[in-house]
């Protein structure tokens, strides 16, 4: 993490407590010990004070990562939502944003992976993995929730997200108290653009 640049790091910083299922105390602890003296320890502080093993894939980390340098921090991720139409059923939400006007906002981040990746796929057509993701998004949107869904473009593009997120009514200045604001962490400066 010392060595990286903080989106790559949390990146990195986020799969390791996935796999390892380990809390981010933890590793700040780590990091405080291994990188106490190292040329990039501000950095890799930063990076273990955001991590967080819900994020499912680099891309989201590296979205979030963005996010947080622009000030919009999610308020929540991968939080679950009853499907509106069959109460059996639940979805997850990448990210959700609660805005202090009691509104809430859906972020997606949409790799390719999910639709070409066979694994993923997991029998399925790319044609039916779309089609399920239209019906998800569908009843999110029931819930009286806006969807914004963003590519790779959208997070590597300075800018672009933040601008995305604005649209949708995300601001710094927009976010309720749930959003990591309250846990007192500011976001990082001066880190370089994706």
């Amino acid at each position: 993490m010392c060595e990286s640049s903080f989106e790559n790091g949390l990146a990195v910083a986020d799969g390791t407590l996935r796999r390892l299922d380990i809390e981010r105390e933890l590793l700040e602890e780590v990091t405080e010990k291994l990188a106490a003296r190292r040329k990039g320890v501000g950095v890799a502080r930063e990076v273990a004070r955001y991590a967080d093993g819900r994020a499912e894939s680099g891309g989201e980390s590296i979205a979030r990562a963005v996010m947080i340098r622009e000030g919009m921090l999610p308020s929540d991720l991968q939080r679950e939502f009853r499907d509106p139409l069959d109460s059996q059923a639940t979805y997850r939400a990448d990210f959700v944003f609660e805005l202090a006007s009691g509104k809430t906002v859906i972020g997606e981040f949409d790799g390719k992976a999910k639709y070409e990746d066979p694994a993923l796929l997991d029998g399925r057509t790319t044609l039916d993995a779309l089609r399920e993701e239209r019906q998800r998004e569908s009843r999110i949107t029931l819930l009286g929730m806006p969807v914004l869904r963003f590519t790779w473009n959208d997070v590597r593009k300075r800018g672009r997200l933040a601008e995305m997120l604005r649209a949708a009514g995300v601001t710094p200045n927009t976010l309720g108290e749930r959003d990591y604001r309250a846990t007192a962490l500011k976001p990082p400066q001066g880190f370089p653009p994706v």
